[in-house]
């Protein structure tokens, strides 16, 4: 996904005055607009650069399109507009919506939307598959003739790292049903409550002991009579999945399950939470097993459940002791490998493929005990020494390594985005957030250090040109106005506490030359900068960030929305 730089980055359109140059592309044939996350898609009346001032913003903001079929829009072209400094911005030109009253019936979205995979066009005569699908990856109980591989890869790239796992887990077990194959991981038999579809495979979700018999009114004999043992041989309905589908979701389970597992330790600073962040995580097929298989990986555990004491790779001496490894095999389940040593070290035995029903987590006096769910017993293991992926995490070495001066963290020589990511970790208030399945942090700006500690973070930024320490400018910026100069940004801190931002744009109206400016204060003392991030991104080389000042007194003026940015 394209990202923009940080809040400072500024993209000023030119005013109406500077219109720039365009070039219209038609499409050989009509496609469909589809939104495919839950968020808003500006419709615009004209391709013009954002942001504007707030009286222009409301002229051009045609409505909101939000999820797909509510406000269906046809795309029948691209708009190119050029900048005198020769900078393109692409629009989708598109046939609004009946329900929005569009000059001549046309509308425009910015290319960028669809880029960031809010939106997704596909061909009008695949707009019925479109629509199934949609409706089958939000939670239908139907299932469409016809599957969207676009639609369905975009969705997925848009609900983040958790959220987007737990949805292909979900389409990778359909897929595969659709197949006439069974399931036997008891983990997905809730597909079967979901998509009743589906029915016919609830056999093989639910092992006969656990089934509650049912009487078949015709022939007075229970259904396990009635019912075949195996599941391949019910029909489904026929619907025509593309080529090689099934294995881009797959590649996207590997690489949202990767992350995942990464990102795990650093979801709370304290043990009883972290205990807590994984019993919540169970609710994702294999993630809660490869954590444990991370952490047996070169930890060290003492065993109960069983007549042997634990090691991973280290060995002890005089006691007899078990190594036990996890796999995981997607769709028909989790198996355990136990081998046996005796005190001598010696290979004495082994035991595989031992389903794994559940692992569960609880806090320890340091770390997580685990207890392994066999079909024959529970296996406690409690952590002699501390695993190094627990230990790098957030209650172990990595905040409490953090200097507790943010001035010291903001003049390393890390990323700027990874110093942030620091800062808000070490001074911010919040944590994981189970329901975006991110880190979500605030930085009060509540009294004068505080308001001091936001202005340093805004002069940090690569793209913040400081003259003195109370005033500067901003650079980076890409986009000029008509025939005139470039926009000019200014920042300054009056003797209030305060941040005020000024664009000044210059260009030539009939012969005569113009200039405008414009100025507001974007954060000030009970304001707060909201910093988010994807739990994985603290191990990332290059973390996206997400940061959101909220004003406690929202701006009039569009130039501090421009704050809310992402940087990478």
């Amino acid at each position: 996904m394209s990202r923009f730089g940080y809040v400072y980055i500024f993209i000023l359109s030119c005013v109406v005055a500077c219109g720039p140059k365009k070039k219209f592309t038609t499409f050989e044939k009509p496609w469909v607009l589809g939104i495919v996350a839950r968020q808003e898609v500006r419709l615009l009346r004209e391709p013009i650069l954002y942001p504007l001032a707030s009286k222009d913003e409301e002229k051009n903001l045609l409505a909101y399109l939000g999820d797909y079929g509510k406000e269906t829009a046809i795309a029948v072209g691209t708009v190119d507009t050029t900048d005198r400094n020769d900078v393109t911005t692409p629009f989708i030109q598109v046939k609004c919506p009946p329900s929005i009253a569009c000059k001549d019936g046309i509308g425009y979205v910015e290319d960028r939307f669809i880029q960031e995979h809010r939106a997704v066009l596909i061909p009008t005569e695949g707009e019925p598959a479109f629509k199934a699908t949609h409706a089958w990856v939000y939670g239908s109980h139907d299932l469409p003739a016809e599957i969207s591989e676009e639609f369905i890869l975009s969705h997925l790239d848009s609900l983040g790292e958790e959220r987007g796992l737990r949805q292909a887990r979900d389409i990778q077990a359909i897929l595969h049903l659709l197949e006439k194959k069974a399931i036997p991981d008891p983990r997905l038999k809730s597909l079967i409550k979901r998509w009743p579809s589906m029915t016919g495979f609830a056999v093989a979700f639910e092992p006969q002991s656990e089934r509650e018999p049912k009487v078949d009114a015709a022939t007075s004999k229970p259904d396990s009579e009635i019912q075949p043992a195996s599941s391949e041989t019910e029909p489904l309905p026929q619907v025509k999945v593309p080529a090689g589908l099934a294995s881009k979701v797959r590649e996207r389970i590997e690489t949202y399950q990767k992350a995942v597992v990464v990102g795990f330790p650093m979801r709370d600073i304290t043990w009883p939470g972290l205990a807590k962040r994984f019993s919540e995580i169970v609710s994702t097929p294999y993630v809660a097993e490869q954590i444990l298989a991370e952490c047996l990986a070169d930890g060290t555990f003492s065993a109960s459940g069983t007549d042997y004491s634990f090691v991973s790779r280290s060995a002890q001496t005089g006691v007899s002791r078990a190594k036990w490894t996890l796999e995981t095999r997607p769709l028909e389940g989790v198996f355990l490998t136990e081998e046996l040593f005796d005190a001598k070290g010696e290979a004495t035995g082994k035991n595989e493929n031992i389903p794994v029903l559940a692992v569960t987590a609880a806090t320890a006096e340091k770390g997580l005990t685990f207890v392994i769910q066999t079909e024959s017993r529970l296996i406690k293991l409690t952590p002699d020494r501390l695993p190094k992926y627990l230990a790098d995490g957030g209650p172990g070495r990595f905040i409490q390594d953090i200097p507790a001066d943010y001035k010291e963290v903001l003049s390393s020589s890390e990323s700027y985005a990874q110093r942030i990511i620091k800062i808000a970790l070490k001074h911010g208030t919040g944590g994981y957030d189970a329901h975006s399945g991110r880190m979500r942090y605030q930085l009060p700006i509540e009294n004068n250090q505080q308001f001091l500690r936001a202005l340093e973070i805004f002069r940090n930024h690569p793209n913040v040109e400081s003259e003195t320490d109370y005033k500067g400018k901003l650079t980076g910026m890409e986009y000029g106005c008509g025939d005139g100069e470039p926009p000019e940004y200014q920042w300054y801190k009056p003797n209030l506490p305060e941040l005020r931002l000024i664009v000044i744009t210059r260009w030539n109206e009939q012969g005569q030359q113009r200039v405008s400016s414009e100025e507001a204060v974007c954060f000030q003392e009970k304001d707060a900068v909201e910093i988010v991030f994807d739990p994985s991104a603290v191990a990332s080389a290059e973390p996206d960030v997400e940061m959101n000042w909220w004003l406690a007194e929202p701006s009039s003026t569009s130039i501090c929305r421009l704050l809310n940015r992402s940087v990478r």
